[in-house]
């Protein structure tokens, strides 16, 4: 019969009794949800695309406000995140469809239940390449290391130069979110320019593109060599089913915002952690 030392018996028990304390940290989701909801003076102007506090006075489409319940690191705290966005191309209709809908701006805010219980509004995010657009996260593929998830997202967006000239950029990111503080490395991005002039009207001709995995040969790559790239190819793969996350309307936060907190958390819980 194996002799268990009293030790051992004892640091099991520690850690097991550390586990449990750190689960039982965090309130139940049910509790959070209302402490979110009863802080709507906090969040309100972010679920109207207000951001008041923008030093830019960037003014985003109200109508294209998402909002989504995570809980991202997985600490049992939840997060209240929102997209805004900008779209200056849909009035240009001789464009192709998906240069209309694609946005000129994008903008992000973060909230978590905070070790106190209470919401708190996190940090402006440290990020590279702009800002990311929030609702590509996917959250269906974590990539854990030294136990932190980082989640890839893939932000494109239509960029229109002073003298109408276009571009589209698309970057690869990782957002991290880390101790209440969120980080975005960019992983990779590609650039194209949109020819105006008939017969082309809206088409695209890429430009270099670039990987910053520290390779030299992976900068600069002409856009059909970067097209297939393994990680190009790893990256597509991930993202080719919906991500797990509920992005809802940020009217429909005001409307009913325990019912709509509910309805996004439970997506996120039940189908992606």
């Amino acid at each position: 019969m194996e002799h268990i030392s009293l030790k051992k018996t004892l640091g099991t028990a520690c850690v097991a009794l550390t586990c449990a304390a750190s689960a039982a940290a965090a309130p139940p989701s049910a509790v959070q949800i209302e402490t979110i909801a009863a802080a709507e003076a906090l969040w309100r102007d972010d679920a109207l695309a207000g951001q008041t506090d923008r030093q830019d006075g960037m003014a985003f489409d109200p109508a294209r406000t998402r909002f989504a319940v995570t809980d991202l690191d997985g600490n049992g705290r939840l997060e209240l995140l929102f997209c805004h966005g900008t779209w200056g191309a849909e009035s240009m209709h001789t464009l192709p469809e998906y240069l209309q809908n694609m946005p000129t701006a994008l903008g992000m805010s973060a909230y978590e239940i905070g070790a106190d219980g209470s919401l708190i509004r996190l940090p402006a995010a440290e990020f590279s390449g702009g800002t990311p657009n929030l609702t590509t996260l996917d959250s269906f593929h974590p990539v854990v290391k030294d136990g932190i998830r980082r989640y890839n997202l893939r932000t494109e967006q239509l960029h229109i130069d002073a003298d109408g000239r276009m571009r589209c950029s698309k970057r690869y990111q990782r957002l991290t979110l880390k101790d209440g503080t969120l980080t975005y490395e960019l992983l990779a991005e590609s650039w194209s320019r949109v020819r105006l002039d008939p017969p082309y009207n809206g088409g695209t001709v890429g430009l270099p593109s670039q990987i910053y995995d520290g390779d030299p040969a992976h900068r600069d790559m002409p856009s059909q060599d970067f097209s297939s790239t393994r990680f190009i190819l790893d990256f597509n793969r991930n993202h080719w089913v919906p991500s797990g996350i509920c992005w809802m309307p940020g009217e429909e936060l005001l409307k009913n915002p325990r019912e709509a907190l509910t309805t996004s958390w439970y997506t996120f819980a039940y189908h992606s952690v």
